[in-house]
């Protein structure tokens, strides 16, 4: 039998939040009931494989891991592997890159070394990294073959996933044992700067394909790293893989892209308009356009930040704005205290700062309660139960949990229309694209909190140094992982 392990631990780290992550933040799955989850299951079949499923864990990006949690995930993905070798083939696993440990160790190295560990020196292990991994040498000296997306926003993790199970199939039947050599690219990109239909990006991700299609390079990957990580393997990274004896020409081939990037650092700009809260929600207001958004992207959830701040609220019903809507405060006991409420009841709260008090504010009002709805969680999880409320001209839909609004469907699930709405606000950072769409128009308001987009702010203590844009005049061509 030709037997390949396939499994999936993901989870995006934010060291700047004191919020940890924990079992139950985690959307869970074992055995049979975890290949559904991923993608590669048709075509490792068509290539005549089976499969040993293992695991699939996957939470919202945020703080650490909780060390027990991890702990747990761990010793299941292990346990799901056998431990007779015999008839296994190769290694699958789908992690992201960026997972942090309450430990200070990088998850997602500990993870591979693992499974390394288990099952010996010679199975291939592939590993799909999302374009925000960060890149240590400790992940690189126990895994094959390393596949990174090529898109931001993501729009590429299936095809990726894909890829890299055809590859791994491709090395075990031509008996090649490739490995994954990495350059450090000394530099720290807000993620929100870097988008792969914009210039750098996109000259960024041209020259990759190009190293790809070298006949020495079986895959060449792009990372960005996750910028509000305060990590020794923060930063950019170039990865390729290649077999042992083309490893020179390999790490030239990295060290081409590298030098690219560097001579472009000061291009990486924000796609859309930046500005203060303030001025941000004043340029909203008296835009032309039928629905202007606006993103906190300070509070951003898919970077990792808690999503319980209330200061952007605060500022706009000070400035006294009108049909607004702000999706997504994330406040668990709001959500109870509206369990005995009908439409339309009044009631009084606080709202915001029951996550991470480091960066968050709360805010007390009296609100109108108009609704109860379920939002989808996108790391594949059960539905958020959310509430919709209204104050002095704002409506709020605040949540159980944090949430990321990736989707249009985030009217229809409430029963409200965009065109009701003159602006709303986010917890995002650039837009994705079905909520870019419904867009006439946005802007980036730079706000405090977990994820800051002016990354020179951040007191980063266990980066690599030197460092730019800390750091502005040294050697970088010598910088190493």
């Amino acid at each position: 039998m030709k037997n390949i392990i396939i499994g999936s631990l993901q989870h995006e780290g934010n060291t700047l939040t004191t919020v940890l992550t924990v079992k139950e933040d985690f959307s869970f799955f074992k055995g049979i009931d975890m290949i559904e989850k991923v993608s590669v299951a048709s075509t490792i079949k068509n290539r005549g494989y089976e499969i040993i499923p293992t695991i699939y864990a996957n939470a919202l990006p945020s703080g650490r891991v909780e060390r027990t949690t991890y702990e747990y995930l761990l010793s299941e993905l292990l346990k799901q592997i056998p431990d007779v070798k015999t008839g296994i083939a190769g290694v699958w696993l789908f992690l992201h890159g960026s997972m942090e440990l309450e430990t200070g160790e990088s998850g997602d190295a500990v993870t591979v070394e693992a499974v390394r560990t288990k099952v010996g020196p010679d199975i291939p292990i592939a590993i799909v990294l999302d374009f925000h991994a960060g890149i240590s040498e400790r992940l690189l000296r126990n895994v094959n073959i390393i596949c990174g997306y090529r898109t931001v926003p993501h729009i590429d993790i299936e095809d990726t996933q894909i890829r890299a199970a055809n590859l791994l199939i491709d090395c075990i039947e031509k008996k090649k044992i490739p490995e994954s050599f990495g350059i450090r690219v000394p530099i720290i990109v807000s993620g929100d700067a870097l988008t792969t239909n914009n210039y750098p990006g996109t000259a960024i991700i041209k020259k990759l394909i190009e190293i790809n299609n070298d006949e020495k390079i079986i895959c060449a990957s792009y990372f960005n790293g996750q910028p509000w990580v305060d990590a020794p393997h923060a930063g950019a990274a170039v990865v390729m893989v290649a077999e042992k004896q083309d490893e020179a020409y390999a790490l030239q081939k990295a060290g081409e892209l590298r030098d690219f990037v560097y001579s472009v650092k000061d291009e990486f700009k924000f796609k859309n308009k930046t500005a203060s809260p303030e001025a941000s929600i004043d340029y909203a207001v008296k835009s032309k356009v039928p629905c202007f958004f606006i993103s906190d992207t300070g509070d951003n959830t898919t970077g990792g930040a808690p999503g319980d701040n209330a200061s952007f609220l605060k500022l706009m019903l000070k400035k006294e704005v009108k049909k607004a809507l702000v999706i997504g405060i994330t406040d668990s006991k709001v959500i109870d205290a509206c369990n005995c409420l009908n439409v339309n009841d009044r009631f009084s709260c606080s709202i915001g700062a029951t996550l991470d008090k480091r960066f968050s504010e709360s805010i007390d009002l009296d609100f109108t309660y108009k609704g109860t709805g379920y939002l989808r969680d996108y790391s594949q999880g059960n539905d958020i139960k959310s509430v919709l409320l209204e104050c002095e001209g704002i409506s709020i839909i605040v949540t159980q949990r944090k949430y990321g609004c990736l989707y249009a469907d985030v009217f229809e699930r409430f029963g409200i229309k965009k065109e009701n709405y003159k602006i709303i606000v986010v917890k995002l950072g650039y837009l994705w694209p079905e909520i870019e769409e419904l867009a006439d128009d946005s802007i980036l308001a730079l706000t405090a909190g977990a994820t800051p987009e002016k990354i020179e702010t951040v007191a980063f203590s266990n980066i690599k140094r030197p460092m730019y844009p800390f750091d502005k005049d040294f050697n970088w061509a010598e910088s190493s992982l």
